[in-house]
């Protein structure tokens, strides 16, 4: 069964939003460790990219990078057996 794939851009800011990304972030962290995979795009000026990778495997969770240019990254991030289903799913 293919995982439920979720999707943040953290670059986007709401008006009046005081709310860090990281703490949006990690929030939704908690949510991939019960199954999924996250699909984050992040400035590395407002989400550093060693912060990130230190916040997934503290979890348990496995990150990859898929793009990356100037300041701006993008990764996937959930449990290793997660990718091997998407990448499995993906292929049919």
């Amino acid at each position: 069964m293919k995982p439920e794939v979720h999707e943040i851009d953290l670059r986007v800011r709401a008006k009046g939003c005081t709310q860090s990304p990281i703490i949006k972030l990690s929030q939704l962290l908690t949510k991939i460790e019960q199954g999924g995979v996250l699909k984050v795009t992040a400035d590395e000026r407002d989400v550093p990219y060693k912060v990130l990778a230190l916040l997934t495997k503290k979890r348990g969770l496995v990150i990859r990078m898929l793009a990356r240019e100037n300041h701006t990254y993008v990764v996937m991030i959930g449990k290793s057996e997660n990718f091997s289903t998407l990448e499995e799913s993906l292929l049919r």
